[in-house]
């Protein structure tokens, strides 16, 4: 097993544990590859990473990295290190779990978090 960050144990050490020094690694990395200059990511709080299924017949997604940015937006990020046949599918699907989840029952559509999908 390697330990560089394209280990999924490795990635989630560094960017995923609740404490001050790595969400500030997390912020960093985010405003530094998706160029945020202009409106920097400031802070995140860590979401339940799992879709949970809501009935039985639904499939449940886990995913390596959930946060709200302290822009209200919902992103899923995604330490991708090997290509298997339903990458994309398997991403679409985690992305509109969270979609789903960024709206609250009684809220007016237009009140839906913006939700962003990174793979690494």
């Amino acid at each position: 097993m390697s330990l560089t960050l394209e280990n999924d144990v490795m990635f989630k050490a560094v960017f995923d544990r609740e404490n001050e020094e790595c969400k500030a690694a997390l912020i960093d990395m985010l405003n530094l590859i998706l160029e945020r200059k202009e409106d920097p990511i400031q802070s995140v709080i860590y979401k339940n990473p799992f879709n949970v299924r809501e009935i039985d017949a639904q499939k449940e997604g886990i995913l390596d990295i959930k946060a709200e940015t302290n822009r209200d937006e919902l992103l899923d990020i995604e330490m991708q290190f090997t290509e298997d046949e339903e990458i994309v599918e398997r991403n679409l699907y985690y992305h509109c779990g969270m979609v789903m989840q960024g709206l609250a029952t009684g809220e007016k559509y237009g009140k839906l978090k913006k939700t962003s999908a990174y793979r690494f």
